[in-house]
């Protein structure tokens, strides 16, 4: 290749003589260019041969994060809520054991309190009869010195 530039520089001939087909000039630089261009072609495949080969692994890489970066951020997703779904479990299991705690203290409070409200209508019903039998005793009383002031 650099023959085929050396040739052109040294010629110096303006490209418009080139254009005539009859022209030996036209031959020769038709059979250089068709000569140093197979070479060119080999060197530009195994160019981009070597290109293919140090770009493959990045892009395989971007691929496999493309593919990857998703794919985790779900998977965080599902044990985030998995293991919030296992607290979730758990504070309910705890606020059941609270409520039937609660529902049984309150009941043994009620029935605590049945006992103590029969107790103290039992103690106002005896007083209610010794308030009568009192006022009963008092009206008797009073008859009779009624009686005996007359």
């Amino acid at each position: 290749m650099l023959n085929f530039l050396s040739l052109i520089v040294s010629l110096s001939v303006n490209l418009n003589q080139f254009n005539s087909a009859n022209s030996p000039v036209f031959y020769l630089y038709q059979n250089l260019l068709i000569q140093d261009s197979i070479p060119l072609q080999n060197l530009i495949k195994k160019e981009i041969n070597q290109t293919k080969i140090r770009f493959n692994p990045i892009l395989h890489t971007w691929i496999l994060a493309a593919i990857l970066i998703p794919t985790s951020a779900t998977f965080c997703v599902l044990v985030l809520a998995f293991k919030y779904g296992r607290k979730v479990k758990s504070v309910s299991a705890n606020i059941t054991t609270i409520q039937s705690q609660t529902l049984s203290q309150m009941k043994s409070r009620i029935s605590e309190a049945q006992i103590m409200f029969n107790s103290v209508q039992d103690q106002i019903k005896t007083s209610q009869e010794k308030v009568n039998s009192i006022n009963e005793k008092v009206q008797i009383f009073s008859n009779e010195r009624n009686k005996d002031g007359n």
